[in-house]
């Protein structure tokens, strides 16, 4: 019964940038924040042993991090991972968010 209601929610509410945060929201199946800076790089398609975040749609971006991340799943269960796979609908903004918070910022 809960299922339904977190899968509209994460449409209502998709993955987004939040006061430097990257807030992925990816359904009932995973949803993680996580700091830009963490993210090592980003790779183009799943790579073997990341953690999936999607199930119906395959993944066409990896993230390894530099830390483990928390992931908050359905009904409360909790995983963490050093390795994401997850779909994103503008793979360009991503790494480009990825890149801006690799390189010092200047004042």
């Amino acid at each position: 019964m809960l299922g339904p209601v977190r899968a509209v929610r994460a449409q209502l509410f998709p993955s987004f940038v939040r006061g430097g945060t990257l807030c992925l929201r990816q359904g009932l199946f995973g949803q993680a924040d996580l700091a830009p800076e963490h993210i090592v790089t980003l790779t183009p398609g799943h790579a073997l042993g990341a953690r999936k975040l999607n199930v119906l749609v395959v993944p066409n971006v990896t993230l390894p991090l530099s830390t483990p991340v928390v992931l908050r799943g359905p009904w409360g269960g909790r995983r963490e991972s050093q390795c994401l796979s997850l779909f994103v609908d503008d793979a360009a903004a991503l790494r480009s968010l990825v890149t801006a918070s690799a390189s010092p910022s200047t004042l």
